[in-house]
């Protein structure tokens, strides 16, 4: 008779016993709480995180607390001695010799108080209205490739969060996200105040012929009922941009006034 063979990686492997408690939590979560929450449907969500600051730091520990596997950083800043106290990802040690970039430390990091997160960081910038990129033919190429990059990430992920720290910076992710149908999650921070919100999706051409009103009396009556105001579609939302009367434009340049 030959040896008998045990695989008991399942349950000797630190990262494999990792994994299953985070997942086992999760879902006694759900089943205690929201039994109805599509928890695979989270936990398979591919999210990119522009901004990888206060905000940017904040967000990636409560998306990896919910289960999110797939986590990519966007920032073109480096780490200052500032940053450790308020951006939970970094420390001291990542502020010498010039500060690392903050999208490959908060990447690396990620992976290391979770390694069954698969998390990446990019440094590079995000063209901004306001801010002239025509300088020389260096800068305007440089800046048709941040556009084209921004463009594949953003198509190769299925949630954008945008969490820069100027307004303007948000305008093109806003606009290239609106054209390819993806969901937006919006955070700006101020000092006393905040705004957290979800950009509107529109539907695919095909459907919104369909679901057209048939006439002008029936559009009435929807808008007069409650239940817009209760629970509006999200394709009627609109994006943190809808209502502005001005363009974006250089907000550092006024602040420094």
């Amino acid at each position: 008779m030959g040896p008998r063979m045990v695989n008991l990686s399942e349950c000797m492997d630190p990262k494999r016993l990792a994994e299953s408690s985070v997942d086992l939590n999760l879902k006694l979560m759900c089943w205690r709480l929201v039994p109805t929450l599509d928890l695979e449907k989270v936990v398979s969500s591919k999210c990119l995180l522009l901004g990888a600051g206060t905000l940017g730091c904040c967000v990636a520990r409560t998306l990896m607390g919910w289960g999110v596997r797939q986590i990519t950083f966007v920032d073109n800043a480096k780490i200052s001695y500032s940053n450790p106290v308020r951006q939970p990802l970094y420390e001291f040690e990542d502020c010498l010799d010039g500060g690392k970039p903050k999208a490959l430390a908060a990447a690396d990091r990620l992976q290391k108080i979770f390694p069954g997160v698969n998390a990446e960081g990019f440094n590079m910038s995000i063209p901004m209205p306001g801010h002239p990129v025509n300088f020389s033919e260096v800068t305007m190429e440089q800046a048709r490739k941040d556009v084209a990059h921004l463009e594949r990430l953003i198509d190769a992920h299925d949630i954008i969060f945008l969490l820069m720290d100027t307004r303007e910076s948000r305008w093109l992710p806003a606009v290239v996200a609106a054209s390819k149908r993806k969901l937006v999650i919006n955070a700006a921070l101020g000092f006393d105040t905040f705004v957290v919100m979800r950009h509107g999706l529109k539907k695919p051409k095909q459907q919104e012929s369909g679901d057209s009103c048939s006439n002008s009396a029936s559009c009435s009556a929807d808008l007069l009922g409650s239940s817009l105001f209760s629970n509006i579609p999200g394709y009627k939302l609109g994006c943190y941009f809808c209502n502005d009367v001005v363009a974006p434009g250089d907000v550092s340049r006024a602040l420094c006034k």
